[in-house]
């Protein structure tokens, strides 16, 4: 059976449709819908993405294009699971770290040999007492907290750290989105590890309803089309069937 031809419409939305990726403008651009409601507007773009040609057509572009770039469902399935499962210790971490007292000589003041150099110098120019060593040396930071310190009472020193990116996992460097710089410092900008999931669970199948991801148009049902109002249905109508 031959293909049904596209009014002139139709063959506007479904260009601008494989342009922008959003059935909303895309009807805009191809419809009178300057005084239809974004609801009506959205149903309509949704019954027009299942009209059996142009559904057929977007199938064919796509997967044309993913053969074109060579990234289709396979590959982005796997960088859904990568950014899903990815540690975000990677990218960075709240260390809890002992402090000066927690590995002392009788939980007395440890040095580094840098940190107590540098005392030292303070000291002969007359900046600062000249210090004192009863805890000895050998003070490391990533050891954890002594739970029994009586400075820190275990809780140690919090502090957040942000890690070398240039050796990032491959997973990893999927979920890293860039460092962006505030007026208090630095923030690490990571994907949307809950959105994967969503998405993969989306792909698999596994939800009850269809989630709809953001700026998409959720397909008409016929309780959509019953709520619109005369007007706007036959319009949503007349679009499908070809019409308009």
């Amino acid at each position: 059976m031959a293909e049904r031809p596209l009014t002139q419409k139709q063959d506007n939305f479904l260009q601008k449709y494989l342009e922008c990726g959003n059935a909303s403008d895309a009807y805009r651009f191809a419809y009178q819908a300057d005084n239809m409601k974004r609801a009506a507007i959205n149903k309509a773009a949704a019954a027009l993405l299942q009209h059996p040609v142009i559904s057929g057509r977007v199938k064919k572009h796509r997967s044309e294009m993913a053969e074109k770039v060579g990234y289709g469902r396979k590959e982005l399935f796997q960088d859904f699971v990568d950014i899903a499962t990815a540690d975000p210790n990677e990218l960075i971490q709240g260390r809890q770290e002992c402090c000066h007292f927690c590995h002392g000589e009788d939980h007395k003041y440890q040095w580094s040999e840098h940190e107590f150099a540098e005392a030292k110098e303070l000291a002969g120019a007359g900046k600062r007492p000249e210090p004192q060593i009863e805890g000895g040396f050998g003070y490391n930071p990533n050891i954890p907290p002594h739970k029994e310190c009586p400075a820190c009472h275990g809780n140690g020193n919090f502090r957040p750290q942000i890690m070398d990116t240039r050796y990032l996992s491959p997973a990893a460097k999927k979920l890293y989105r860039g460092i962006k710089v505030t007026k208090d410092g630095f923030q690490v900008l990571m994907g949307d590890q809950d959105g994967a999931r969503q998405m993969i669970g989306r792909m698999l199948g596994v939800y009850d309803q269809k989630v709809t991801l953001k700026n998409e148009t959720p397909p008409a049902s016929p309780d959509d089309i019953k709520n619109l109002s005369p007007a706007d249905a036959s319009k949503a109508y007349a679009a499908v069937m070809g019409s308009e």
